[in-house]
C-alpha cells in the first residue's frame, strides 16, 4: 500500500489560497485588456496551472512505498571461500571439498526448484566470478580470507542484485579492513545471508619448513651443520613426524620429531660431512606420521665440498686473448688450481676449454648459482657491460657477496670505462671508472706496488728477496683503464707511477671484500705481455697468478662469522644474532662495527660490538615488517668482514586460527536478516532457503522508504509549456 506524505506542507498551507488570491487580482486588475472572456479564462486557467505546479513542488510531495517496490532483484549469488584454510584435510574430505559436495547434491537443486538463477563468486583476499564447471579446478590456497570483502562485492558489484546470498566458509576470516563497509550494505539492501559454516571447530595443527641454513661451501671430511626453521601453527598437539635428511635426492639421516604443542616456531640441525669434492644439494623433508597439514614440506640449500687445496676457475672473455693461454701455463706447475675456459668467438659461438663434464656450462656463461657453485674464482677479461645480462651481473653479485665466490675483472681502457656505471656489476668493482680519453694512454709504464701490496703474500715473487724490489724488474706495459675513483674500503695494491685519480695515484690493480667475497680488478691492457718481455722471469708472472687467484679464493674462509641462535624470525619483534670471531689474523683491535640494513635499504642499526678472539657476542635489532634484512660486520677500514640475510615473514595468517568461526557466521546473518548453520546440520537447504526470503520479505515490506514525487525533467517541461503557450496566446491576440 502506497501512502503520501509532503515534506513541507505549510507551502500548501498557505500557498494555495494565496495563489488564489494573487491570479484573482491579476484578472480584477487586467479584465480590460481581454476582448472577450473565454481568453481572460484561459490564461487564468494556464498561469494557475504552472503557479500549482511551483507550489505543490515547494510542498515536497513523497511517496512511501515498501522497499521491496524499489529495487528490481532476481536470483541467488553462491560465495565459495578457496582460502588456504578450507584445504584442511578432515574424515570427510577438504574443508572444500565438503562445500562442493553440498552445494552439488543439496543446495543447487533447491535453488533450481524455487527457480532461483544461480551465480556463483570464489573469494580469498579477492574475488571473482566463476563457472560452476571451474568450481572443482579453483586454487584454494589464497593467504587471506576476506568475508566483507566478498560480502560487499556481491551486494554492490553484482547486477542485478540477487535475492538471497548463501555463503559457504568456514569463517576463518583474516581481515576487516571491508567489514564495515559491508554491514553497512546489507543493512541497507536487505538482502539475507544464509551462511553455512564447514569444518571443525578447533584449528588443527600445520607445519611448514620455512627455510634452511647452511655454509656456501665446506672442506671435504669437515662436519658442518644444516639448520631448519620450523613453524607449527594450530589447537593442541602437533603430531609427531620423521625430518629427513637428503644429499641430491637421497636420503642421508633421519630423525624424529615428538609430538609437541602446536602454535611455536624453532629450529633443528644435522651435523653431516661429506668426503667426495663437488656441488650437493642439501634438502630438508618434512615425513608426517598419519594426517598432518603440511604447508611447507621441504626446503633446501647448495654446498660447494671442496678442498682447500683444490681451487677451480672460471675464464670467461668476450673474444679469444693472449691472457687465457699464459695464466693457463702459468697454472700448469700447480694441480690444486683448475682453469676452464670460455670464450666468446663470435655473437652467436662459444669456445669451450677444460670443462670437466659434458653437461657444463653447456648453454654458455652460467644463469645460476648451482652452475657458479663448482668455481671458487671467475675471472672476465675484455668483456664489456653488454656482453652480460643484467640477471648474469647480478647472478655474480650474489656468488661474490653470499657464496663467497672471488671476482676479477682484466682489461684496458678499451673494456673497462665509464660504461659500467649504472650496471649491476658497477657495485661489485673496487674503483669507478672515467669516461674515456679522447688521447689514447700508450705510453710504456711501469706498475708500482704500494705498501699495502708489499706486505701482502699474493705480491711476493721471490722467496730471497723483497716484493718492491722483485716488482722493480716487471717490464713495462703500455695501455691501461682510466680510473676515476677508489670506493670505500677498498684496497689499492699496485698505481700508475704518474697518472692520477682524485688527487692520489691512478690505481691499476685493486680489491675490495664483498659480502663474503672477494672483487678485484687489473686495468692494465695486455698484462699476459709480462710473460713474453724480453729479460721477463716467467716464473715471476705464474707465481703472480697462483697467488693472486688464492687469494681472491679466500674469500669464503672468514675468521669473523654471524649465527642466529633458535628463535621466530617474525615481524614485530627483536631479532637476535651473535657475532663470532674465530681468530686474530685481520687486526689486533677486537672492535667491529655491525650494520643492519631493513627490507627498503634503510639502515636501522650501526653499532660498535666488542668480539675478542674466540669468543661470541651477542646482538640484536628490531624488525618492524617483513622481508630481507642485511647484517653486516664491518673492520676498522669498513671492510666487509662477514654478512648474511635474514628472512624475516609473517607466519601464514591463515593458520593462527583456522577453526570453524560460527560466531562470526552468525554475526553476518543478524545483519542481514539471514540464517547461519553450521554444514552438518544443513539437511534440507530448500527449508533454509525458503524461510530466509521469506523474513527478508517481511522485513522488506515493513521497512518504507520515502521517495520524491514530481522532481523530474517531466514537470518542468509542463511549467515551461503552459508559460509559453499563455504567452503565444497573448501574443496572438495582440494583447502583448
Amino acid at each position: 500500500m502506497t501512502r503520501w506524505d509532503w515534506g513541507f506542507a505549510p507551502a500548501i498551507t498557505w500557498g494555495l489560497p494565496a495563489a488564489g488570491c494573487l491570479l484573482v487580482w491579476i484578472l480584477w486588475r487586467y479584465r480590460a485588456l481581454f476582448r472577450r472572456s473565454w481568453q481572460a479564462v484561459t490564461v487564468l486557467a494556464l498561469r494557475m496551472v504552472a503557479l500549482v505546479a511551483f507550489i505543490v513542488l515547494l510542498a515536497a510531495p513523497m511517496r512511501e512505498v515498501s522497499r521491496a517496490d524499489i529495487v528490481p532483484r532476481e536470483g541467488a549469488l553462491v560465495l565459495f571461500d578457496r582460502s588456504a584454510s578450507m584445504s584442511i584435510p578432515e574424515p570427510s574430505g577438504t574443508r572444500f571439498a565438503q562445500s562442493l559436495d553440498f552445494a552439488r547434491r543439496k543446495l543447487l537443486p533447491a535453488l533450481r526448484d524455487a527457480s532461483l538463477q544461480t551465480k556463483a563468486l570464489a573469494f580469498a583476499d579477492d574475488v571473482e566470478e566463476i563457472s560452476g564447471d571451474a568450481l572443482a579446478n579453483v586454487s584454494v590456497d589464497g593467504q587471506r580470507s576476506d568475508l566483507g570483502r566478498a560480502l560487499l562485492q556481491a551486494v554492490t558489484g553484482v547486477a542485478p542484485q540477487p535475492r538471497i546470498i548463501v555463503l559457504i566458509t568456514d569463517g576463518a576470516a583474516n581481515a576487516n579492513e571491508n567489514n564495515g563497509r559491508a554491514l553497512s550494505a546489507l543493512a541497507e539492501s536487505g538482502i539475507p545471508v544464509v551462511a553455512i559454516g564447514v569444518g571443525g571447530d578447533t584449528t588443527p595443527a600445520t607445519l611448514s619448513l620455512r627455510s634452511v641454513e647452511a655454509p656456501t661451501s665446506a672442506p671435504p671430511r669437515q662436519r658442518f651443520r644444516l639448520t631448519a626453521q620450523l613453524e607449527s601453527g594450530g589447537d593442541g598437539l602437533l603430531p609427531p613426524f620423521d625430518l629427513q635428511l637428503l644429499r641430491d635426492d637421497r636420503l642421508v639421516d633421519s630423525r624424529l620429531i615428538p609430538a609437541s604443542p602446536a602454535g611455536r616456531v624453532w629450529r633443528e640441525s644435522f651435523e653431516v660431512s661429506h668426503d667426495e669434492s663437488g656441488v650437493f644439494r642439501y634438502q630438508l623433508r618434512c615425513q608426517p606420521h598419519g594426517t598432518l597439514k603440511l604447508l611447507d614440506r621441504e626446503a633446501a640449500a647448495t654446498v660447494r665440498i671442496a678442498d682447500e687445496r683444490e681451487l677451480r676457475v672460471l675464464f670467461a672473455q668476450g673474444a679469444l686473448t693472449w691472457d687465457y693461454k699464459f695464466i693457463r701455463i702459468a697454472l700448469l706447475a700447480d694441480p690444486a688450481i683448475r682453469l676452464t675456459g670460455l670464450s666468446r668467438t663470435s655473437s652467436s659461438s662459444v669456445l669451450y676449454q677444460n670443462v670437466e663434464d659434458a653437461s657444463e656450462l653447456k648453454d654458455g656463461f652460467p644463469t645460476s648459482l648451482d652452475q657458479l657453485a663448482p668455481f671458487s674464482v671467475v675471472v672476465l677479461s675484455r668483456l664489456r657491460p653488454g656482453d652480460l645480462s643484467p640477471a648474469q651481473q647480478q647472478l655474480l653479485l650474489d656468488y661474490c657477496g653470499k657464496m663467497g665466490g672471488g671476482v676479477l675483472l682484466v682489461g684496458g681502457s678499451e673494456t673497462l670505462d665509464a660504461a659500467w656505471r649504472g650496471t649491476p656489476l658497477e657495485q661489485l668493482l673496487p674503483v669507478r671508472f672515467a669516461p674515456p680519453s679522447s688521447t689514447a694512454n700508450v705510453d710504456s709504464f711501469s706498475l708500482q706496488l704500494t705498501p699495502e701490496a708489499q706486505t701482502l703474500s699474493a705480491f711476493q715473487l721471490s722467496d730471497t728477496e723483497p716484493a718492491a724490489l722483485s716488482w722493480s724488474r716487471v717490464p713495462p706495459f703500455a695501455g691501461h683503464a682510466r680510473t676515476a675513483e677508489v670506493k670505500a674500503g677498498a684496497e689499492v695494491f699496485a698505481v700508475h707511477p704518474v697518472e692520477l685519480a682524485g688527487g692520489a695515484p691512478m690505481p691499476l690493480i685493486a680489491a675490495q671484500r664483498f659480502g663474503v667475497g672477494r672483487s678485484a680488478m687489473i686495468g692494465v691492457r695486455n698484462f699476459w705481455r709480462w710473460r713474453l718481455a724480453p729479460d721477463s722471469d716467467a716464473a715471476a708472472f705464474d707465481r703472480f697468478w697462483r697467488q693472486w687467484l688464492r687469494y681472491l679464493a679466500d674469500g669464503w674462509k672468514r675468521p669473523v662469522s654471524i649465527h642466529l641462535p633458535d628463535q621466530p624470525l617474525v615481524p614485530g619483534g627483536d631479532i637476535r644474532y651473535e657475532a663470532h670471531r674465530a681468530d686474530g689474523d685481520l687486526t689486533e683491535a677486537s672492535t667491529i662495527t655491525a650494520r643492519v640494513v631493513d627490507p627498503n635499504d634503510v639502515e636501522i642499526v650501526r653499532e660498535r660490538l666488542e668480539v675478542p678472539v674466540e669468543q661470541t657476542v651477542a646482538a640484536k635489532f628490531r624488525a618492524e615488517q617483513s622481508g630481507a634484512y642485511s647484517i653486516e660486520l664491518r673492520d676498522e677500514r669498513d671492510q666487509v668482514l662477514a654478512s648474511r640475510s635474514v628472512e624475516v615473514r609473517e607466519s601464514n595468517l591463515e593458520w593462527r586460527s583456522a577453526g570453524r568461526n560460527m560466531r562470526l557466521l552468525e554475526h553476518w546473518a543478524r545483519a542481514s536478516q539471514g540464517i547461519a548453520l553450521p554444514l552438518e546440520r544443513c539437511d534440507d537447504p530448500a527449508v533454509l532457503l525458503r524461510d530466509a526470503l521469506e523474513q527478508a520479505d517481511r522485513a522488506a515490506l515493513q521497512s518504507r522508504q520515502q521517495l520524491p514525487v514530481g522532481v523530474n525533467g517531466w514537470t518542468l517541461i509542463a511549467v515551461l509549456a503552459c508559460l509559453s503557450t499563455e504567452w503565444l496566446l497573448r501574443r496572438r491576440w495582440r494583447l502583448v
